[in-house]
């Protein structure tokens, strides 16, 4: 495996630090499903270590609106023989087999997307991140992935496929402010909406 720093806010502002791991082929960890991708969390603010544990667990145990939640489990970690503490490892959030399992295609206005409401978006605005009005953070695009496709689809294609997203989006926020809630009902899954804002 291989793995690299992870995080932005808490790389920089506590000792201990995020990793994100990629293993050579697919495994399972705990039980979980197969994947190559696996992200250790330090929870360095949180010195009960057991907050994201507890809202993970509450959210994959008892609320049943959100189709998928990625699994926790405590681990404590040691680098070439040498102590790190106490982590959780968590699935990475992406689009795979046994993770969000939703078509997601590069150069389809029509298709699933993974977007992440992000306070350090970054590259360039259009292809790899859009703003709505109304909310602070940019969304960033994860999926699809223009970088996992070669020369297959135009950039003026994609920009088409991001400028669909935050329009989609710009309804939806508009419509929660409005307190339009046909429209909030017609553009989301309300259920999954409020278990995500409990938790």
């Amino acid at each position: 495996a291989s793995f690299r720093g992870r995080g932005n806010g808490s790389w920089w502002n506590y000792d201990k630090k995020g990793y994100r791991i990629k293993f050579d082929d697919q495994i399972s960890l705990f039980g979980e499903a197969e994947s190559k991708h696996w992200v250790l969390v330090p929870g360095g603010h949180d010195f009960s270590l057991m907050r994201s544990n507890t809202a993970y667990s509450i959210t994959n145990e008892v609320l049943d609106g959100i189709e998928y939640t990625t699994s926790v489990h405590l681990v404590e970690v040691f680098v070439n023989g040498v102590y790190h503490g106490v982590y959780s490892l968590f699935e990475q959030v992406r689009v795979e087999e046994g993770r969000i399992e939703i078509p997601s295609e590069y150069g389809e206005v029509d298709t699933g997307y993974l977007l992440e409401l992000d306070a350090y978006a970054e590259g360039v605005e259009g292809i790899d991140y859009f703003r709505v009005q109304g909310i602070r953070y940019a969304f960033t695009v994860k999926s699809p992935d223009p970088d996992e496709y070669e020369g297959e689809v135009t950039e003026l294609r994609f920009r088409s496929q991001v400028a669909y997203m935050q329009s989609y989006v710009q309804a939806l926020v508009d419509a929660i402010f409005q307190g339009d809630f046909a429209t909030v009902s017609h553009l989301a899954d309300v259920d999954s909406m409020v278990d995500m804002y409990i938790i």
